[in-house]
């Protein structure tokens, strides 16, 4: 054993059954698949039904997308011509449209991004700067409580 979770003549997810390889998680992949198909298929006869049934009140349909028209965020009128939707190009970050709430709100997401990015590419850089095996760790999996052993020994001699 050389510490690395596959098999020498199957490859990676594969295991060594009566001389031939397998995939190891083969009835999982298949039952998550499974499921997928179903979900996918509710799901769309879900949004067929919707779409095949007809309109029961016309007069409250149009008031209410008037009313959501009209709770849009739009330019001031400087101009005369009539108040124009904001741009989709329009930095949130900058531009107040919605208050100080939602200008804050949108900042801190900006930062929060710019904080997850710093700390990933910090890491990747390290990484790649030290040992590459830094990336695997945490990834590898175990079968036997020997090779459990031999997994955890090769994790504490690559941390140090």
């Amino acid at each position: 054993l050389d510490g690395t979770d596959t098999c020498l003549r199957c490859g990676a997810f594969r295991v060594l059954e009566n001389g031939k390889c397998h995939l190891y998680y083969k009835k999982t992949a298949y039952g998550v698949l499974a499921l997928l198909v179903v979900v996918v298929l509710v799901l769309l006869w879900i949004l067929g039904d919707l779409m095949l049934r007809p309109a029961t009140n016309e007069t409250n349909l149009e008031d209410a997308l008037n009313y959501r028209s009209k709770q849009k965020f739009r330019k001031p009128d400087s101009d005369g011509t009539g108040r124009h939707l904001y741009a989709l190009s329009t930095n949130l970050c900058n531009t107040i449209i919605g208050g100080p709430g939602l200008a804050l709100h949108f900042r801190f997401q900006a930062v929060l991004i710019c904080w997850a990015a710093v700390v990933a590419a910090s890491w990747v850089l390290l990484a790649l700067l030290t040992d590459y095996d830094l990336l695997v760790l945490g990834t590898k999996e175990f079968g036997t409580a020997f090779r459990n052993c031999v997994l955890v020994a090769w994790g504490r001699s690559t941390q140090r």
